[in-house]
C-alpha cells in the first residue's frame, strides 16, 4: 500500500471488465483529456488488455475501496515509443 495526503492509504487492483463505464467516464473529463487523447484509443487498449495489450498493467487506484484514478505499466522497450529499447 502507499499513502497518498489526504487520502490515506491507496491500493491498485486490476482493471476488471466491469471497470469499463467508469474508466469511459473519466475519460470524457476536461481535465483528464488532456493526458488520455485520443479516448477511443485508450477505451480500445483496456478492452484488448488480455490480447492485443497483454504487455501492459493496467490498474485502479482505490482510496478506502473507493476508485479514485487509473494506472499503467508496461515494459519502455516493448512500446515503440521513439528511442525505446531494452537494456
Amino acid at each position: 500500500m502507499l499513502i497518498a495526503e489526504n487520502v490515506g492509504y491507496i491500493q491498485l487492483r486490476p482493471f476488471m471488465d466491469s471497470d469499463l463505464p467508469l474508466f469511459v467516464n473519466w475519460l470524457h473529463s476536461e481535465h483528464i483529456q488532456r493526458w488520455y487523447a485520443p479516448v477511443e484509443a485508450w477505451i480500445e487498449e483496456v478492452s484488448k488488455r488480455e490480447s492485443e495489450y497483454n504487455w501492459i498493467r493496467h490498474y485502479i487506484i482505490l482510496s478506502k475501496e473507493t476508485s479514485i484514478g487509473f494506472c499503467q505499466y508496461y515494459p519502455y522497450w516493448k512500446s515503440g515509443e521513439l528511442g525505446a529499447k531494452r537494456l
